[in-house]
């Protein structure tokens, strides 16, 4: 049995991140990138996730990346013009198979196609492009003080988050606009209703899911969407999504002409901006991917009899066959497992069950977490209030948010929206100035503090809190 060098775990600092997350959808993501940077782990218990990198070995990629992006424009787009097409192959798999009737093929046929996707998937994460993304969301404030510093630069902190924020339109903004035209061809009474309603559906079948689950939204849940859609609210939400577009594009001249921003420093903002549409493009392509692991995943269960969520805690790699040892199936049924790359294994390695529990611990006590009155986080968007506090990590929690709630979370994600709009505040343990809840509170107007890294530990359900986002700063109100 390999041994962890536990020692290891306990002295290095790690950056943790978390959220919904099935073993099944994404553990071939972490495991091709923890294999890059020597060492990592990805935890779940119950479909709720925690994932470690090393925060040393991040800076060090992002501090070549940094001085690249000074003296190069436009040095991101390279990688991520490659990076489109690296996932080509799997646009275009899916595009074939998504819909097609896997019950019809043969056992050695659906592995094979099976082994095929796997295959396209190990393309897209076996590079380092899809997690350039990660390297600053433990280091963008580091590095904007350091750049800064190196050039005499000294700005407001709403003119930064202005200046790093991208101006390009999301994926669920474009499914929005779509929706309101499908919508005014519904209104009309168009006979070509139908099939722009199968169009649809096929290409946003996706959008509701997440790395924990997947739902299918067939033409028959789009078509009572639209039913139910009110129009004036659907414009109005598409206006200011645009408009909010434009006010950044105009304030980001603004501010460049007014503080005569250098071309390093426009390269630097460039970068950032950048890194924030490209991180909802790779929201995109996961979405997209794990609707088409389900749908492998889903056929995996009948052939097996074996329960489909059960399913969810098997490694992509234990499929080679159908014939399914009992020991790996009581594994699975724990839905507890932690995948552990380096840190004194040759390769990597999934523990189940306590003993993954007890490897986990070790990671937690890295943190050392002690209980506090003030938890520090950066500012992503600026205000301050005061608030009671709601958890949330799964769609299940959403039911518990009300109106003025101070929400907390790991990272929120686009299936979090309906419930941000209700928030006073956002607090999570992760991100950067591109990530997701950086974004959607600037768009929402409602002051942010992201990368607390432990305010999903300490905090409580019902605890009142001062949220001061223009010091990044939450104090318990006793």
């Amino acid at each position: 049995m390999p041994k962890i060098d536990c020692r290891k775990i306990i002295q290095t600092e790690w950056y943790q991140e978390g959220g919904a997350m099935a073993p099944f959808y994404i553990s071939l993501a972490y495991c091709f990138y923890f294999k890059r940077v020597n060492a990592g782990a990805f935890y779940s218990r119950n479909f709720v996730a925690y994932s470690y990198y090393n925060k040393r070995v991040q800076y060090q990629a992002a501090s070549a990346l940094v001085n690249k992006t000074l003296k190069t424009p436009f040095a991101i787009d390279k990688e991520f013009k490659q990076w489109q097409k690296d996932k080509i192959g799997e646009e275009q798999f899916i595009e074939n198979f998504q819909f097609s009737d896997f019950q019809k093929l043969s056992d050695q046929d659906l592995l094979k196609l099976y082994r095929q996707f796997t295959l396209l998937r190990e393309k897209i994460w076996g590079s380092s492009r899809p997690y350039i993304l990660e390297l600053f969301n433990a280091w963008d404030e580091h590095f904007l003080n350091k750049v800064f510093t190196r050039f005499s630069m000294n700005l407001p902190r709403q003119e930064i988050q202005i200046l790093s924020s991208s101006t390009t339109p999301g994926f669920f903004a474009l499914a929005q606009q779509e929706l309101l035209k499908l919508f005014k061809i519904y209104q009309r009474k168009d006979k070509n209703f139908p099939s722009k309603l199968e169009l649809y559906s096929k290409k946003y079948h996706w959008l509701q899911n997440n790395w924990a689950f997947a739902k299918n939204l067939d033409e028959e849940y789009w078509r009572q969407r639209i039913k139910k859609t009110n129009r004036a609210a659907l414009e109005k939400e598409i206006k200011n999504n645009l408009r909010h577009l434009q006010f950044l594009k105009r304030k980001q001249r603004e501010i460049i002409q007014k503080r005569k921003i250098s071309q390093p420093l426009r390269n630097f903002f460039y970068f950032f901006r950048r890194m924030g549409g490209w991180r909802d493009e790779r929201k995109k392509q996961i979405l997209m991917e794990v609707a088409m692991a389900d749908k492998f995943l889903k056929e995996f269960s009948r052939r097996t009899k074996i329960n489909y969520s059960i399913l969810k805690y098997s490694f992509p790699y234990d499929w080679e066959s159908f014939k399914i040892s009992p020991a790996l199936v009581k594994k699975w049924e724990m839905k507890e497992m932690i995948l552990v790359v380096g840190l004194g294994l040759k390769k990597y390695k999934c523990f189940y069950g306590k003993e993954a529990r007890r490897t986990h611990q070790y990671f937690e006590k890295s943190f050392l977490i002690k209980q506090k009155e003030i938890i520090k986080g950066n500012s992503a968007s600026l205000g301050e209030v005061k608030g009671r506090i709601k958890i949330i990590i799964t769609e299940n929690d959403f039911k518990k948010m009300k109106k003025g709630d101070v929400l907390v979370t790991q990272m929120t994600r686009p299936e979090f929206v309906p419930i941000l709009k209700l928030a006073s505040a956002i607090i999570t343990d992760e991100g950067g100035i591109t990530c997701h809840a950086a974004i959607i509170s600037r768009e929402l107007n409602i002051p942010c503090i992201i990368g607390t890294q432990v305010a999903t530990k300490i905090l409580k359900d019902g605890m009142k809190v001062e949220v001061n986002a223009n010091k990044g700063i939450v104090k318990i109100i006793k």
